[in-house]
C-alpha cells in the first residue's frame, strides 16, 4: 500500500501533489511518537457551604433540622464583600493574547532555523543545474504535525521543459527523501544525486535536438555517478541504500502516448 502526503484542493473531485508515493511503513516510521498525557489529577472543584442567615432561622425554625450551619454574616455583606473584592482585584492578563505571542515566537524560530539550513545547503552544495534543484521541505505545518524544522530533501523540475521532459520519457518530476527515513546527509545526498542524475540525461536530450530521440543502453552507459555520492552514504541505513539503488536503476522510457505521436 503506498500513501501520498501533502495534498492539495483543486476541485470538487480533484486532489494533487508533488510528493512521491511512500510505502506505508516509511509513513508510520516518520510520525512523531505519541504525547503522553499527565496522570497529575484536576483539583476538585470547591463545593457551595449551606449557610443559612438567622434572619431565615428566625423566620423558618424548621431549616435547622436540615443541617445547615448558620452563616456569620448576613448576605448582603457577603454580596458587598464579593463586589468590592473584585473591584479591588487587578485585570487578569488575556491568555489568548500571551498564547499568540508565544505562537509567534515559536514561528519566527522555526523560519529562521529553515532559512539557516537553506543557507548552510547553498554553501556546502551550491545549485550544480538550472532545470533540477534540491528544496527543503518544512516549515510550521512540520513543526506543529511532526515536531521538527524539516523532515526532508527534494529533487524537483524546475523548469516548464523539464517538466514535460520527465512527463515524456516516464519520470516523476520530483522526488521526496525522507530524514527521518534515510538520515539527513544521506537524504540530502540522494536527493543531489537524483537532481545530478536527471540533469545529464536532460541535458543529452536537449543536444539531440531530434523529437524522435531515444535513449540507448550505449546513451545511458555515458552517465557517471560523482563519488561524493557514495560517499555520503558510507554507513547509511538500509532503507536509504534501498532508495540509491532505485535511484541507479531509474531509465527515461519515452510514454506510449508519446511514442505514438512521435
Amino acid at each position: 500500500m503506498a500513501v501520498l502526503t501533502r495534498l492539495v484542493f483543486l476541485a470538487a473531485d480533484l486532489v494533487a501533489t508533488d510528493m512521491d508515493p511512500m510505502s506505508w511503513a516509511d509513513f508510520v516510521h516518520q510520525l512523531p511518537l505519541p504525547k503522553t498525557h499527565s496522570t497529575t489529577e484536576r483539583p476538585e472543584t470547591p463545593q457551595p457551604t449551606s449557610q443559612l442567615s438567622a434572619d431565615l432561622l428566625a423566620k423558618f425554625p424548621w431549616l435547622a433540622q436540615t443541617g445547615a450551619q448558620p452563616s456569620t454574616s448576613d448576605g448582603g455583606g457577603a454580596a458587598a464583600s464579593s463586589t468590592s473584592s473584585a473591584s479591588a482585584a487587578p485585570a487578569a492578563p488575556s491568555l489568548r493574547e500571551d498564547t499568540a505571542t508565544t505562537d509567534d515566537a515559536r514561528m519566527d524560530s522555526v523560519w529562521s532555523e529553515l532559512y539557516a539550513r537553506r543557507e548552510e545547503m547553498r554553501v556546502a552544495a551550491p545549485c550544480e543545474s538550472a532545470t533540477f534543484r534540491v528544496s527543503l521541505l518544512g516549515g510550521a505545518w512540520t513543526q506543529s504535525h511532526l515536531g521538527v524544522v524539516y523532515d526532508a530533501y527534494q529533487g524537483k523540475a524546475h523548469t516548464r521543459d523539464s517538466e514535460q521532459w520527465c512527463h515524456t520519457f516516464s519520470l516523476n518530476q520530483s522526488s521526496r527523501y525522507s530524514v527521518a527515513v534515510c538520515g539527513d546527509r544521506a537524504a540530502a545526498a540522494l536527493a543531489r544525486a537524483w537532481c545530478h542524475r536527471m540533469d545529464f540525461w536532460h541535458s543529452m536530450w536537449v543536444a539531440s535536438s531530434a523529437s524522435s530521440f531515444e535513449y540507448s543502453t550505449e546513451a545511458l552507459a555515458e552517465y557517471e555517478e560523482p563519488e561524493w555520492v557514495g560517499a555520503a552514504l558510507l554507513g547509511a541505513s538500509t532503507r536509504a541504500l534501498g532508495r540509491l539503488a532505485e535511484l541507479r536503476a531509474l531509465r527515461p522510457v519515452r510514454a506510449a502516448a508519446s511514442s505514438s505521436g512521435a
